[in-house]
């Protein structure tokens, strides 16, 4: 079939591989906040994408479920990362791929952007840095 590769899903246990001498690579490793679709208080995105493109968006929809930039997010996410490399590590995988498949449409995650209050004050802080502001321009 020329198979030569097996998956091992976020957490799960490679042992069968292993006991194959199937090499594997690690995919979806962070769900939670990454994956909007399957980890979001919306049950119904299909219905809420529907009624944004017959109504438009309100601001509170602007606002991801798990801001990217939180620092308990972050540190949940590099706690997860950190379990599951360690689990693997011996195994030498071929890859770690932290989300399979993101997306940046409706079909999956349709949130590419965050209006968190949070990740709003870090990227004016970001752009801050990059530009000079029109108070240093009038200086």
């Amino acid at each position: 079939m020329g198979i030569n590769t097996g998956m091992v899903y976020g957490g799960a246990d490679p042992r069968s591989l292993i006991e194959n001498r199937m090499p594997y690579y690690v995919e979806n490793m962070v769900n939670r906040g990454l994956c909007l679709k399957f980890n979001s208080i919306v049950r119904d995105w299909d219905k809420v994408v529907s009624d944004w493109a017959a109504t438009g968006r309100n601001k509170s929809a602007l606002v991801r479920d798990y801001c990217l930039d939180d620092p308990e997010w972050l540190s949940s996410a590099r706690g997860t990362l950190a379990e599951i490399v360690r689990k693997n590590k011996g195994n030498q995988p071929l890859a770690y791929d932290i989300r399979d498949e993101l997306s940046v449409t409706i079909s999956a995650n349709p949130f590419y952007y965050d209006f968190n209050p949070i990740a709003l004050k870090n990227f004016r802080n970001w752009h801050k840095s990059q530009y000079r502001t029109l108070d240093a321009l009038n200086a």
